[in-house]
């Protein structure tokens, strides 16, 4: 028995396999744990949140991305495509940060399907807003627009028209033009509404009851100068 426990004393200066193989492992995983670490500076660096790295984390748990910067006036078909390109040509996983919509794109990930990830969510918050009373409140308020509309003057209706206003833009400008038309035949001559821009604001409110009092300075400089081209349009034509 004691041949065989001293018969090879090289184990003496040998540390066992299984140590060895343990502080391997350790090794590493000190490594491992410096190259995510070094990879969240990256993120963090390229303007990705923690909570947009923990995002990437739960698809690529080591972080072993490439960064996909994006240049002023992306569109996300075009960086879908790019994308999809760069981990073809990488190997990695590539993320990137559309309209603070982190993307993670991987191996089989194609063009179409990362457009549809991005979009999938947009759509589903636009349909969960538009329930069936906000689509009855937007067609009320539209038809209110459009008789609004219907009642105004050629002249008005032409410059709405010409404004180029869409949505709520279109809804701010009948709104100018009805309070203009209220000025020009509350004042009736292009003369009494010179007169009438001289004043303070709440003698001008005064001057011409029913008036809105929601106007920006802009919006009210330009009721004024409309009502008076209106006014002056009427005198050329009578």
């Amino acid at each position: 028995m004691s041949r065989g426990v001293s018969s090879d004393n090289r184990g003496d200066n040998r540390r066992p396999a299984d140590q060895a193989s343990t502080e391997a492992g350790l090794g590493s995983s000190v490594g491992a744990d410096a190259r995510v670490a070094a990879m969240k500076a990256e993120l963090t660096k390229a303007w990705f949140s923690e909570g947009d790295i923990k995002t990437i984390a739960e698809k690529v748990p080591d972080l072993n991305v490439k960064i996909l910067q994006l240049d002023c006036g992306a569109i996300i078909n075009n960086t879908a495509a790019d994308a999809v390109q760069l981990v073809k040509l990488t190997g990695s996983p590539v993320v990137f940060k559309f309209n603070d919509s982190v993307m993670v794109v991987s191996h089989g990930d194609s063009a179409e399907s990362v457009v549809h990830a991005y979009m999938a969510p947009i759509e589903a918050e636009r349909k969960a807003y538009w329930t069936p009373e906000r689509i009855a409140e937007k067609e009320a308020r539209e038809a209110a627009i459009d008789k609004a509309f219907e009642k105004l003057p050629k002249f008005f209706q032409k410059w709405i028209s010409e404004s180029g206003g869409g949505d709520y833009g279109r809804e701010l400008d009948i709104g100018i033009a009805k309070d203009a038309h209220l000025v020009a035949k509350t004042l009736k001559t292009p003369e009494a509404i010179k007169d009438w821009s001289t004043l303070e604001y709440e003698e001008q409110i005064q001057a011409v009851p029913g008036i809105s009092k929601g106007h920006s300075g802009f919006s009210f400089g330009l009721m004024g100068r409309l009502a008076s081209e209106f006014l002056k349009r009427e005198r050329a034509t009578a």
